[in-house]
């Protein structure tokens, strides 16, 4: 792989993960919300579904990190 692949190839790993850090961000301020208002089952549900996201950050720097 030349350096411009790699380049290009970091780039939008970077997108994907700026993204989900967003959005994750996003779902985290919700449930801090949710606490805030002792609203603690609209807390638990506004968790569920975030291990997804977690998972894909997580590999998606690990393979920035190995290209680097």
């Amino acid at each position: 792989m030349d350096q411009l692949q790699r380049q290009q190839q970091i780039e939008a790993l970077i997108e994907v993960a700026l993204l989900t850090s967003k959005d994750l961000a996003v779902r985290l301020a919700e449930i801090i919300a949710y606490l805030q208002k002792q609203e603690h089952l609209a807390a638990l549900g506004a968790l569920q579904g975030t291990e997804e996201p977690f998972r894909l950050l997580q590999i998606t720097l690990s393979h920035a990190a190995r290209i680097t």
